[in-house]
């Protein structure tokens, strides 16, 4: 059986603009393979013979569904658990600075939850040193797929590498399957969690309330310039006066003027009113 023909350089430019123009994700020129490969799936899926057919069946797709797969192909979902410690680290200190006992964090693009767990964890375990606060922690994305995983809080035993054994113990519920030792998110954790779809560049998708921090790592470089700069300023919008925004280590903010003052490693934070 043969597969379909090489995709075209006329067809990754249809393609590409698409996923540009309703995610904000620029693939540059020389990921054509990266993307043939990816499509590739879902003509299987589809029973599509050419990316010709695939191009056609976008266009005449009047639902959202297959639009959100197409996307879907291309998001990139690396993640772990306390990815970046020293984020943590300052969000303790910022959370024990707070003169409220209200704590409310945004994970954009927490993709499979793990950085929305460990937001919780680091809020569970002030709790119990004697910090008293509420907080609530609110996990997006656009990956329909990625979502689905973090509500259910499923996770490999190697993707807890960098959880303590303590906070296992805490809160996860271990289990054995065929396939190994899985790790189930404790009740306990999921209290004050919820997750629901955002794409970035909906501009006009408001979430209800204001931040005191806003994880945003790793997700910029996936967009062009000019995307980047009107996510970090929707974002910054929502971020309450003195609040903190952290990117990835690998990402700046320093070329951007929106009132942000660099308080730490790639952590920002906004001008108090």
């Amino acid at each position: 059986m043969y597969g379909p023909l090489p995709l075209t350089q006329q067809q990754f430019t249809f393609f590409s603009e698409l996923l540009e123009s309703k995610a904000g994700i620029v693939l540059p020129v020389d990921e054509i393979n990266m993307m043939e490969n990816r499509l590739k799936q879902r003509l299987v899926q589809l029973k599509l013979n050419s990316y010709a057919e695939y191009e056609q069946y976008l266009q005449q797709d009047l639902s959202p569904l297959e639009m959100r797969e197409f996307i879907n192909t291309f998001t990139t979902n690396e993640t772990e658990f306390f990815r970046e410690r020293c984020h943590f680290e300052q969000l303790r200190s910022a959370i024990c600075a707070l003169q409220t006992d209200s704590v409310s964090i945004w994970s954009a693009g927490c993709s499979s939850g793990e950085e929305v767990y460990s937001l919780a964890i680091a809020c569970e375990n002030l709790q119990l040193q004697g910090q008293d606060f509420h907080y609530q922690i609110l996990g997006t994305d656009i990956d329909a797929q990625c979502l689905s995983s973090a509500s259910q809080g499923i996770y490999q035993k190697e993707q807890l590498h960098k959880v303590s054994r303590m906070d296992k113990h805490k809160y996860f519920c271990q289990k054995g399957t065929r396939n190994g030792e899985e790790y189930v998110v404790s009740k306990e954790l999921r209290r004050f969690v919820k997750f629901r779809a955002h794409n970035l560049i909906d501009y006009k998708d408001h979430l209800p309330i204001d931040f005191n921090f806003i994880f945003l790592c790793n997700v910029l470089y996936s967009f062009s310039k000019q995307s980047a700069a009107k996510i970090v300023k929707t974002l910054v919008d929502r971020l309450m006066p003195g609040g903190l925004l952290f990117v990835g280590l690998a990402e700046t903010l320093q070329d951007l003027n929106l009132g942000l003052v660099q308080v730490g490693s790639s952590v920002y934070q906004k001008r108090a009113e």
